[in-house]
């Protein structure tokens, strides 16, 4: 199967041996070797496809699609500021050599008026699924998000690179390595940002999402500190279980987690670390990574490299949801326990070793 990457292709599925689209007429492959299998999702700026290199055996791949509004992109110099930010994006992504927990692109594609980033697929779970499935983690496992993540955040930004996309929809879990890995770079924003110049009225372009997004960074102004202010976010949410758009208040200034963490004790150092890197003001929050890998090292509970859900965890922690926020009876609570511990164990869980 054939997938048309024209975005408004009407009839976009194509027979696996086709080159031109019979919909909409496009050509099928990218570079003559990249072919999109079927969509994965769609947003109003991006959409990523399941595809394949046919000239690798059909290795498998992610082909991300970058849709940018009409008026950003119908100058041609408006354009070739687009195109030369992707191609050094990609050239200082792919010399990151220690930056270990980052997803990287294989390639970068323009063809037409499309704009392609070709990426490896990761294998695992996003942190938007595990928090689905648990009613929040533990303050172990959001310090090893903060472990495996802010080493590559500080590499990401000692190259003068700012991800702008951090959210749980962008974090990786494998159980297999039993790390965290940010994906999905925030190019789209990028590209905005790099164009405020030549559009005045950018504004109303705005791409960032205001959840996890810093203020400076709504504006189109990111700096790195935008990028630990929204894992701060992540954190928050990580810890609570709730959608950051109910722990702020209508100014977007002050966090109430506290409020949120279901009579659960988070050490006051690591509430400070959080609560620093969620400044509103960038002069009051942490600038650097490597700051807050300092401050959590001198944290008693460094993050375990044991899998980042355990089954005595799970069971505790549903267990404690089911009894604080219900009248179910213990028996109820065992049984609801046994079924969601079965139900996604398996995702989360490394396999066990054989003796």
């Amino acid at each position: 199967m054939s997938y048309c990457l024209h975005p408004d292709c009407c009839a976009p599925f194509n027979p696996e041996d086709q080159k031109i689209c019979r919909g909409c007429g496009s050509k099928l492959l990218l570079k003559v070797r990249y072919r999109a299998i079927r969509p994965i999702a769609k947003g109003q700026f991006l959409h990523l496809f399941q595809g394949i290199d046919i000239q690798a055996k059909n290795h498998p791949l992610v082909i991300k699609q970058i849709l940018l509004p009409y008026p950003l992109l119908r100058a041609v110099s408006q354009r070739k500021i687009a195109i030369e930010v992707l191609h050094e994006t990609s050239e200082k992504l792919s010399r990151l050599a220690e930056a270990e927990n980052l997803q990287r692109p294989l390639e970068y594609v323009v063809s037409g008026q499309g704009i392609y980033w070709i990426e490896e697929p990761l294998i695992g779970e996003t942190l938007s699924e595990i928090l689905e499935n648990l009613p929040y983690l533990s303050e172990e496992h959001v310090h090893q998000i903060l472990s495996d993540l802010l080493p590559t955040l500080d590499e990401l930004h000692r190259h003068s690179l700012i991800h702008r996309a951090i959210c749980p929809d962008n974090i990786f879990y494998a159980a297999h390595t039993g790390k965290f890995t940010l994906a999905n770079f925030g190019l789209t924003q990028l590209i905005v940002e790099a164009l405020y110049k030549e559009i005045p009225n950018l504004g109303e372009y705005a791409i960032a999402d205001p959840m996890y997004s810093a203020p400076e960074q709504m504006k189109g102004r990111s700096v790195p500190a935008s990028d630990l202010y929204s894992l701060g976010v992540v954190c928050l949410q990580a810890l609570t279980g709730i959608e950051p758009i109910h722990l702020v208040d209508q100014c977007g200034k002050n966090w109430h987690y506290r409020d949120y963490l279901r009579d659960r004790t988070i050490s006051d150092s690591f509430c400070q670390i959080l609560d620093k890197m969620l400044s509103a003001a960038l002069i009051n929050r942490f600038l650097k990574a490597e700051e807050i890998l300092h401050q959590l090292s001198v944290i008693q509970h460094p993050p375990s490299r044991q899998s980042v859900i355990t089954e005595a965890d799970a069971s505790l922690d549903v267990f404690g949801y089911l009894f604080h926020h219900s009248a179910k009876t213990v028996a109820d609570c065992v049984q609801s326990i046994q079924a969601v511990t079965t139900s996604f164990a398996s995702f989360f869980l490394p396999a066990s070793k054989e003796d």
